[in-house]
């Protein structure tokens, strides 16, 4: 269905995420200049119009290149449908920090419990409660998760903590070791493509992952001593290798 882009409501406040990078927003604009547009954005009537469902970059590109008209998927659904369909894009994509994360859940499913959420954005029940833990934090703290300079997996250690904001400043100020998250950023790609590729891990040497987890082993070494066996999604996977 072809709408005017005057029409389709864009609410801030409904996007998962809160944030959007300019420079990614550039070269969206860039590829729709020069491709178009691939995947039109999402909707659902309203008495006002079109409200924008998924596809909140893709909106601020075409605006920004000055369309008049889009095509658009039109999905007949309430709120609480289209929140689920938004945040499961975002996490699809990996469009959404682990702050943002936490807080599209919480707002999303207030009531229930991690296991029902779990069920419900296919996700393992580990990854639904790392993300909720980190709401306990302070706002300071949020931040530094935000932005990358505390770890999720460290989340648990700064609130059992005696003294959790010292706990969580003293993660945050840490400095990475060139040794070890230099080389284990560097293979992150690895890991992606891993749990793409693979319907499931079960576990492999200990010794093995520790040595490919600091790039002495590399990504195809550490498969051959991998076993398989499909008791594992790939999103457990991601939650495992990306807490």
């Amino acid at each position: 269905m072809r709408v005017a882009v005057s029409d389709i409501i864009a609410d801030p406040a409904f996007n998962s995420r809160t944030t959007m990078d300019d420079a990614a927003l550039s070269e969206l604009v860039a590829s729709i200049r020069a491709v178009g547009l691939l995947q039109p954005p999402v909707v659902r009537p309203v008495p006002e119009g079109f409200h924008l469902v998924a596809g909140f970059r893709r909106h601020a590109a075409i605006t920004i290149l000055g369309w008049t008209h889009v095509d658009v998927t039109v999905l007949d659904i309430d709120e609480a449908q289209a929140r689920a369909i938004n945040l499961e894009e975002n996490l699809a994509r990996h469009d959404l920090n682990p702050l943002e994360q936490a807080l599209a859940l919480a707002k999303l499913f207030p009531d229930q419990s991690t296991r029902e959420i779990a069920e419900k954005i296919h996700r393992s029940q580990f990854w639904v409660t790392s993300r909720l833990q980190i709401l306990q934090l302070s706002d300071r703290a949020r931040a530094w998760v935000a932005a990358g300079r505390i770890p999720v997996s460290r989340v648990p250690e700064i609130l059992n903590s005696a003294f959790p904001n010292d706990a969580a400043k003293k993660v945050a100020n840490k400095k990475p070791t060139k040794s070890s998250w230099g080389k284990r950023t560097r293979n992150r790609g690895d890991v992606h493509r891993m749990a793409e590729n693979l319907d499931a891990l079960d576990r492999a040497d200990a010794a093995l992952s520790l040595r490919w987890s600091v790039g002495d082993v590399t990504t195809e070494q550490l498969l051959v001593g991998v076993v398989v066996e499909p008791k594992e999604t790939m999103d457990d996977i991601r939650a495992r290798c990306f807490p």
